[in-house]
């Protein structure tokens, strides 16, 4: 019922952040935003297309500071769970994408029996000069995007990964293949051409 939905607010996502970053991020790309604006901002899109369809839904932010560092969201329509997690890779590590695998372990403890249940990851990165940094786009997509010379052009010669977000979800919590995106929400004032160094990562699992 909402595999939809949750596809076209990724769609949207950028937009809706570029127009939260005029009023609040002036200087955005030189520390990315912070975890809880990505969330709200991908939650409220998420509410209002469901709203579009005669679809309600109730959004909760999990508080659990001890545990997750994370912002966490869950949005709940009758039997149905959607949890958003947004994660900001201030340094593209193992410690940091590590980090991210914890919390959906222990979002996962939350996955009650007889529900169905939606995991939504929104994640922001700025380029630096390290090598996981350029490896960021490959272990997301399990591949290096279609476009990567395009990268070279603005000094970014992105990296191949051994490992990927993909494979480490599937080995770890066997979720089936999710569906992976990276986009690029800001563009330059002169010719409007994609800022490169910014990216948001994206990922949908349905929990089955």
């Amino acid at each position: 019922m909402f595999s939809d939905i949750l596809a076209t607010s990724v769609e949207q996502l950028a937009h809706d952040c570029m127009l939260l970053c005029e009023q609040h991020y002036p200087t955005i790309h030189s520390r990315g935003m912070q975890e809880n604006h990505l969330a709200k901002t991908l939650c409220r899109r998420i509410i209002t297309n469901a709203a579009q369809t005669n679809i309600p839904l109730i959004a909760k932010r999990i508080e659990d500071s001890h545990l997750i560092s994370q912002a966490i969201y869950r949005l709940e329509h009758d039997n149905s769970c959607i949890w958003v997690i947004a994660h900001h890779f201030v340094s593209a590590n193992k410690a940091r994408r590590e980090a991210l695998l914890n919390t959906i372990a222990l979002l996962q403890q939350n996955f009650a029996p007889g529900e169905q249940h939606y995991l939504m990851i929104v994640a922001d990165h700025w380029f630096d000069r390290s090598k996981a940094s350029k490896e960021i786009p490959a272990w997301w997509l399990g591949e290096l995007p279609a476009n990567h010379q395009d990268y070279a052009t603005v000094g970014i010669k992105l990296q191949a990964c051994d490992d990927s977000l993909a494979n480490s979800i599937k080995q770890r919590f066997n979720y089936a293949t999710g569906s992976m995106a990276l986009q690029h929400p800001f563009q330059r004032t002169d010719d409007l051409s994609p800022v490169l160094r910014y990216l948001f990562l994206t990922a949908i699992y349905k929990i089955d």
